[in-house]
């Protein structure tokens, strides 16, 4: 062991070989966990923007001192030096990376990779999730990634509709489900399990069936860079019906696992 000196340089090698040992790998998808720590529901703008909620930190927003012209969030974030999108997207392109070259690990087993993956799909879900909160339609980033040499008009993508956004990040949770374990060991706990998929699955169906989304004509003006309409304007009630599926596979989830209950 004294000459293996891989471990001294994480971050000096290639894509290539960072798929290539299994140290990388968790490495790797370690580093995808670390935005969770700017995309939580604490540091998001107007969360605390309500006469029922208060922090002594989001003194402003509970005063209404913001405006188009006073974003408190967005300022707050540059004073500290951070952008809170570009954090979003950056554990997006992790993730994908990751799910895409994950199988070249030939360190790994397949329920291994399994599980893995579906921790990313997870993450990436979570990201996006994080933003149309905040921000509604945003772009959706291809699944092979972007190439970082390509001109600044081939890299800027529109905003995508905002039930196609929904739409993936419905497929990417009911596809993790699938590999996610129900239990996690105890050190590994923090890291999504089957019924965390399935309980964000069904949060971000109701937040789509709710009246915000679903047919709100508030929204007529959010349009794309082409003008094309990006909020359906026409109500649809089986986003309930989705919404109420989603729900019942977590109380199934519940009631055959023993692992959850209501809390009172």
């Amino acid at each position: 062991d004294y000459i293996n000196v891989d471990k001294y340089f994480y971050d000096q090698v290639s894509l290539d070989s960072a798929f290539s040992k299994r140290v990388y790998v968790e490495g790797w998808l370690s580093s995808a966990y670390s935005v969770m720590d700017y995309i939580g529901e604490y540091r998001e703008p107007f969360r605390w923007a309500s006469d029922d909620l208060y922090h002594p930190d989001m003194k402003d927003y509970v005063e209404g001192n913001y405006s188009a012209d006073n974003q408190l969030g967005d300022e707050a974030e540059a004073r500290k030096g951070e952008s809170r999108l570009w954090k979003y997207y950056e554990g997006i392109r992790k993730a994908s990376t990751f799910i895409v070259n994950v199988d070249r690990c030939p360190e790994l087993t397949m329920d291994e990779i399994a599980d893995m993956k579906g921790q990313a799909r997870f993450l990436r879900a979570y990201c996006y999730w994080a933003l149309i909160r905040v921000y509604g339609p945003v772009p959706l980033i291809p699944l092979e990634g972007l190439d970082v040499n390509l001109s600044y008009e081939e890299l800027s993508l529109p905003r995508e509709h905002f039930h196609n956004l929904v739409d993936f990040i419905d497929q990417e949770l009911a596809e993790s489900a699938r590999s996610l374990p129900t239990k996690r060991t105890v050190n590994n706990l923090g890291r999504p399990t089957r019924g965390a998929a399935l309980g964000l699955r069904s949060r971000v169906l109701l937040y789509a069936a709710s009246p915000l989304f679903n047919g709100n004509t508030d929204f007529f003006n959010v349009k794309d860079c082409y003008g094309n309409q990006l909020v359906s304007q026409t109500y649809d009630e089986t986003k309930w019906a989705k919404a109420a599926a989603a729900a019942k596979d977590v109380i199934e989830l519940a009631k055959a696992s023993g692992l959850y209950e209501l809390y009172v």
